[in-house]
């Protein structure tokens, strides 16, 4: 692998963090530098960079005598993340809603077509679900603000797939259209009106997790 100290760093922060996301590597795995760093022909200065990024972002815990590891999941995390999720995307919503939205709607009822086409209770199109929500966080048209809520997703997918097997936190949807109404909804211009329609999206079969349950 050939490139800048900057991105083979990157380079082995998304081969570990794609590697998280489809369980390859589990909650408590202990994970080798230098066996990382052959299996991707670096040295082992962009594995430690990308190992601090991971540190600092939440996905792995360094513990004496034991190496760096996959962090564990801890009681609240999850119920954590669907907190800071909401906060993000309900002010978003604040924001956005209105002329933003029905400027994008043909793109926006698309990408809300694709997660609704697949969604059948536990069979979840992630990529599709994500894509679709940062596509609205994205109408705040502050790239700042977008940023921040790509890290706390990526740490809320992180979260949610290390515990999915557990528990489903999400509801099946019978009309097939929730992501699609959701999009029509926001197409008002009352902001309390679209914070509430996004809040009641995100915690549609969440509640107990959001009451610390």
């Amino acid at each position: 692998m050939k490139g800048s100290g900057g991105s083979l760093a990157e380079a082995v922060y998304r081969y570990v963090y794609d590697a998280l996301v489809r369980r390859e590597l589990e909650p408590g795995d202990v994970l080798d530098r230098r066996r990382i760093g052959v299996r991707l022909g670096v040295s082992l200065s962009p594995v430690t960079q990308a190992f601090t990024r991971l540190e600092q972002e939440g996905f792995l815990e360094v513990v004496p005598r034991r190496g760096t590891r996959v962090r564990t999941i801890r009681s609240g995390d999850f119920r954590a993340a669907l907190l800071f999720r909401n906060a993000l995307e309900c002010q978003a919503a604040r924001v956005y809603c209105g002329a933003s939205v029905r400027a994008d709607l043909v793109r926006l009822s698309a990408l809300a077509a694709a997660v609704d086409s697949t969604r059948s209770g536990a069979a979840i199109n992630w990529e599709a679900e994500l894509a679709f929500h940062r596509a609205l966080v994205a109408l705040t048209g502050c790239p700042e603000y977008v940023r921040e809520y790509d890290r706390a997703m990526r740490l809320g997918l992180f979260v949610l797939v290390s515990t999915f097997s557990v528990r489903n936190p999400f509801p099946p949807d019978p009309s097939g259209r929730w992501h699609r109404d959701l999009v029509e909804g926001l197409q008002t211009s009352d902001p309390d009106v679209a914070e509430g329609l996004l809040r009641r999206h995100l915690e549609a079969g969440r509640e107990a997790y959001l009451r610390g349950e």
